[in-house]
């Protein structure tokens, strides 16, 4: 009966490969990246970029700032804030700032067509109390209130005012043309009527004359922005 081991031999190995020993299920992939994602933190944002220095003043502008800033403001609080304007400190950007902006522009512009930077600053504080959405009541627009069928006849800013309302976003409210033209036609003035005043009244009038109280007014005003910027 020697072939009872041997068939016992096989029938073993036959079961053996029959039922074969199960294997450990292989973990499901990882979905891609998941790894990294999980062992590297997200990244922090970037900072907000910082805001650009403003230009620094010459002297006389920032002298003319001095003075814009003091003649509109309407209360000092007890720590020595000053509180602007409604119309000023309620706008779309810094009311300081863009008053200093102002400043640089109207000293800037005046100097080119030899005038006084003061009787420019006086003229336009006159005129529109610095507000540049100021329209007057036959559609004058800009800090110097130029007039549609006049200085400001081919003007965009005085014209469009879509685009007018865009610039109010802007530091300087888009005034740097608007200034040119009106440094322009107040030294041509002039010239033409043969003195300040004179000149002056043909700025709001459309004629030489020294009649009337807007002349008066803007060389008053010219006196009270030089006191005012005193350091």
């Amino acid at each position: 009966m020697r072939w009872l081991p041997f068939a016992a031999l096989c029938l073993l190995t036959a079961c053996a490969s029959a039922n074969p020993t199960p294997r450990a299920a292989a973990p499901p992939p990882a979905s891609i990246g998941s790894e990294e994602a999980s062992s590297t933190p997200a990244p922090e944002p970037a900072p907000p970029p910082e805001p650009e220095p403003e230009p620094e003043l010459d002297p006389v502008a920032a002298a003319i700032a001095r003075a814009f800033i003091e003649r509109l403001t309407v209360w000092t609080r007890a720590d020595g804030t000053r509180v602007l304007s409604r119309r000023c400190r309620e706008g779309p950007v810094d009311c300081e700032a863009r008053l200093r902006t102002f400043a640089r522009l109207i000293v800037a512009t005046a100097r080119r067509h030899e005038l006084d930077p003061y009787l420019f600053a006086a003229l336009a504080m006159r005129e529109s109390g610095l507000n540049p959405a100021s329209l007057g009541a036959r559609g004058e627009a800009g800090i110097v209130q130029l007039h549609p069928r006049g200085a400001g006849r081919d003007m965009r800013y005085v014209n469009d005012s879509g685009y007018r309302d865009a610039c109010q976003s802007q530091l300087d409210a888009c005034q740097g043309p608007v200034l040119e033209r009106g440094a322009t036609y107040l030294a041509q003035a002039i010239r033409d009527c043969g003195g300040l005043e004179a000149g002056l009244g043909k700025y709001a009038s459309g004629h030489c004359t020294t009649r009337g109280v807007h002349p008066r007014r803007v060389l008053q005003e010219r006196q009270q922005l030089r006191r005012l910027g005193r350091p």
